[in-house]
């Protein structure tokens, strides 16, 4: 599979496209229906054009274990995608690559590491207290990814930064909003240069800015703060970026943003989607809320009896597999390459399409379907399965996410059940997340 220049290799096959502008009619619409049909119509391995860029499509997990493992030397993130988010977080851990990369998460991967992840459950148990008694305040729906982006914006505050960011959350959960829209659409469509004025640039520059501003406020309290003892990631990231030369001025606000995004952003909408689950699936929440009582009753004591919640962890995991936070990986093609016996253009983009794997026949029985009790033996879902990413570059946040998504369901569910306000399914909206699309409603029914 990883022979270069194989004579035997074939172009891989694709939708024919257009003159010039190649296939970018194809991908119009959503773009997780267009690679759910160009997978079943071209196979796992698709090759497309929009304009000038060449861009290969795979799924199956052979194909991800070569570019993420077997050859990863060969793919870096230089990717498009990644030339937009550096517009918003810099050159971060995110989007580095090399020596540096590897420096930056030598730095941060201590933080995340399991038995320091369980410092931070204090902060989870009390924002969750914190929401439900908002809740007990209003008789009215809530948006509850709203309600999950202020959530986990707080835990992300209190455990990494030691901030209470309470009165930031609203513009926070705006400016993400605005950039990432504006992001995402420059990866598929036209890109001008910042200083063009268009009317997206211009929202995108301002919002920008007000979370550039958030960020700043908080590096400048804290290094105007010489008393400070909390020995918390901040510190240990000023600390790196005053003592060595491979951390610039910017270096350090561009590091929070990418915890903001990749820390709250993503386990928001992973919870948004296991509640519209439960409220689809009231025998589901019933196995939940019994497990739960039956291993809880209010507080979460010890967090190493959230192992106990087995069935409870099933339905996260299989929120996740239906609704990846993460829906796609990028890579690029630094030299050609081979796979699945098609060639690999030097330069190309690859997209390693999560959400379509895991939802791909031959791995997933009823693929569509929500099944929690199909992760009775997670061994059996192998590479089809990964929604934290796979090789050096999973997400290192990945105990830090699990913790937090388990304790907020341990607190939620023993206290209220959550109720679909509509009928009418929820649609992902894919972008550089997977959000839902538009708000998701819901009505708060409290347990006697």
């Amino acid at each position: 599979m990883n022979s270069k220049n194989n004579n035997n290799s074939r172009r891989a096959p694709g939708p024919k496209g257009l003159p010039l502008v190649g296939n970018v009619l194809d991908i119009r619409g959503n773009i997780l229906d267009v690679l759910t049909h160009i997978h079943r119509d071209h196979g796992d391995l698709v090759r497309f054009r929009l304009a000038h860029l060449q861009y290969y499509s795979l799924n199956h997990p052979d194909f991800a274990k070569h570019v993420l493992i077997s050859n990863k030397a060969n793919y870096d993130k230089d990717g498009r995608s990644s030339q937009q988010i550096r517009l918003l977080a810099g050159q971060s851990l995110l989007t580095d690559n090399g020596d540096s990369w590897y420096h930056k998460r030598r730095l941060l991967q201590n933080t995340f590491r399991l038995d320091t992840v369980k410092k931070f459950k204090d902060v989870v148990v009390s924002e969750s207290n914190l929401l439900l008694d908002s809740w007990r305040k209003t008789s009215k729906p809530i948006d509850i990814h709203s309600a999950m982006m202020h959530l986990t914006y707080q835990v992300i505050g209190k455990s990494l930064l030691s901030e209470d960011l309470t009165h930031t959350a609203n513009q926070v959960e705006r400016s993400m909003e605005v950039s990432l829209d504006h992001l995402y659409k420059r990866i598929f469509g036209a890109a001008f240069p910042l200083t063009i004025p268009t009317i997206g640039n211009i929202r995108f520059k301002r919002q920008r800015q007000k979370l550039h501003d958030i960020v700043d406020d908080v590096l400048l309290c804290r290094l105007a703060n010489k008393d400070h003892k909390t020995d918390d990631l901040l510190d240990k990231m000023i600390s790196a970026q005053q003592s060595e030369a491979i951390f610039d001025s910017a270096w350090l606000r561009d590091e929070v943003v990418t915890l903001l995004l990749a820390g709250h952003e993503t386990t928001a909408n992973a919870l948004t989607w296991v509640w519209y689950l439960l409220a689809q699936h009231p025998e589901v929440e019933q196995q939940v809320y019994d497990e739960i009582t039956h291993h809880f009753n209010g507080p979460v004591d010890d967090v190493d009896k959230l192992s106990n919640l087995t069935y409870t962890m099933k339905v996260f995991y299989e929120a996740i597999r239906l609704y990846p936070p993460i829906w796609a990986i990028e890579r690029n093609a630094r030299e050609a390459d081979e796979i699945g016996g098609y060639e690999i253009a030097k330069g190309s983009t690859l997209f390693i399409s999560i959400y379509t794997l895991h939802r791909h026949p031959e791995f997933w029985q009823d693929a569509n379907e929500f099944r929690p009790e199909r992760f009775d033996n997670m061994r059996n879902a192998g590479m089809a399965y990964m929604p934290f990413g796979l090789g050096q570059r999973m997400c290192m946040g990945k105990n830090f996410a699990i913790q937090e998504a388990m304790i907020v369901l341990v607190y939620l569910v023993q206290r209220c059940r959550i109720r679909l306000v509509s009928n009418t399914p929820a649609q992902p909206d894919p972008g550089i997340t997977l959000r839902v699309r538009d708000k998701l409603m819901m009505n708060i029914e409290w347990r006697k």
